[in-house]
């Protein structure tokens, strides 16, 4: 069976991601040293981004809900479409503005085996 060439559509994505979006800084946590000495220093990376707002003060609405109905979504968060060359992870830090954000999930756009964008939902 042939399978979907997604070439196209990473290079359309990162294309409008670098269009209308503008560069962020991504902190990334290293932890090293041992359970007695332990240390932790942030790698810095730029990358680009498109930042959302999220909730019913206008912006892009979110509803994403645990197993008893609770809505995880919070006035304050904002989602990040970010170009999927970009390392981050939940214990990243997002700097964007002058704002600094503490990442609260990431999704990953990834039809079949290509990997198009993260979506990172991050909170104030």
């Amino acid at each position: 069976m042939a399978t979907f060439d997604y070439s196209g559509m990473l290079a359309t994505a990162n294309s409008l991601i670098a269009r209308f979006g503008r560069n962020i800084t991504i902190r990334t946590k290293v932890e090293s040293g041992d359970a007695w000495n332990p240390s932790v220093s942030w790698n810095e990376s730029t990358a680009n981004a498109v930042n959302l707002p999220v909730g019913s003060s206008g912006g892009f609405r979110l509803d994403i809900r645990d197993d008893d109905g609770n809505n995880l979504i919070q006035a304050n968060d904002r989602i990040f479409l970010i170009e999927s060359s970009a390392t981050i992870d939940t214990s990243s830090r997002v700097l964007d503005g002058g704002n600094e954000y503490q990442v609260v999930q990431i999704s990953h756009v990834n039809p079949g085996d290509t990997l198009l964008l993260y979506r990172v939902i991050v909170r104030s």
